[in-house]
């Protein structure tokens, strides 16, 4: 029975220390981080495309990083995410819509929902023009479904 008071004792003797060393040096990393700036610099969420004229009707270009689809029609340009609403898996363009690999849901031309699970339509972004005339795609704002921005060369 000795042996085994023994045996804790030892085991609290050589382990105590190394706990307390152990969560002082998580304090002390906790300390440094502290002192670190948390807003570190992000990658531009704009898209530089060209210029109008670069964008005939009837154009349609994939940005696979990006997960965005840019369409030019007889009303303008769009941009359309690539990604589902559901689960976030990216959606494939078929010619006619978009449709999720993942749990099957399918989109039309406009990413509305033609096919459940995803729970809402696709995302459109915004579509900037530049001072220098360029157009960008403003991945950080979103517009309504349907709104399509009209540039002239």
């Amino acid at each position: 029975m000795d042996e085994k008071k023994d045996s804790r004792r030892n085991f609290i003797t050589k382990f105590a220390p190394a706990t307390f060393w152990g969560s002082l040096a998580v304090w002390g990393g906790s300390l440094l981080k502290f002192t670190m700036p948390t807003l570190l610099p992000q990658e531009s969420k704009k898209i530089k495309l060209g210029m109008p004229s670069d964008f005939p009707n009837g154009t349609t270009k994939i940005f696979e990083k990006e997960r965005v689809v840019l369409f030019a029609d007889d009303d303008g340009l769009f941009a359309i995410s690539t990604t589902c609403t559901h689960l976030g898996c990216v959606v494939k363009w078929t010619g006619r819509g978009f449709d999720c690999p993942c749990h099957g849901s399918k989109f039309d031309a406009q990413g509305e929902i033609i096919q459940g699970p995803a729970p809402k339509a696709l995302k459109w972004f915004k579509i900037e023009k530049l001072p220098s005339g360029q157009l960008s795609l403003n991945l950080d704002k979103t517009v309504e479904s349907g709104v399509k921005e009209q540039f002239y060369v």
